[in-house]
């Protein structure tokens, strides 16, 4: 997989939940994380979809985007108008430290 690193994988148990209410830092670091990922990458295809739905590699590029595959979202966006693939490239990377 190229782009983003997977977050470990959790079961949203009953277990998650409990640590979550517990304030457990580790699961709250990745309730975080994985929630504002899924944020970032809906903000990002709602834009892309409204702003570039008709532009070349409109639908590779979803797929790319939600299957966390950054160089390849980025090859497929890459003759897009400057401001558009480079808010969108904002919009669904900016918090992710990569």
């Amino acid at each position: 997989m190229v782009g983003l690193p997977r977050l470990p994988r959790h079961e949203f148990d009953r277990a998650y939940l409990e640590r979550l209410i517990a304030g457990d830092p580790d699961t709250e670091a990745h309730f975080t994380r994985y929630f504002g990922d899924l944020r970032a990458r809906d903000a990002a295809y709602h834009f892309m979809s409204v702003m570039a739905g008709n532009l070349a590699n409109f639908e590779e590029a979803s797929r790319a985007l939600f299957a966390h595959d950054r160089r390849r979202f980025a090859g497929l966006i890459a003759d897009w108008p400057a401001d558009i693939r480079d808010h969108v490239v904002r919009l669904a990377y900016s918090d992710s430290g990569g």
